[in-house]
């Protein structure tokens, strides 16, 4: 699964949610994870 494609599905999952503790399980399981592969691999946000 490409980065993007996990980025997808968290966003999906996330938008889901019903409950702000389901939303907030979801980003600390899966945006944590997709945010901590994304730096380790050199990814930097783009300039505002």
């Amino acid at each position: 699964m490409t980065s993007l494609e996990e980025l997808d599905y968290v966003l999906e999952e996330l938008f889901a949610a019903t409950t702000l503790e389901e939303a907030r399980t979801i980003i600390n399981d899966g945006a944590g994870k997709f945010l901590s592969e994304m730096v380790r691999g050199g990814w930097k946000p783009a300039p505002i």
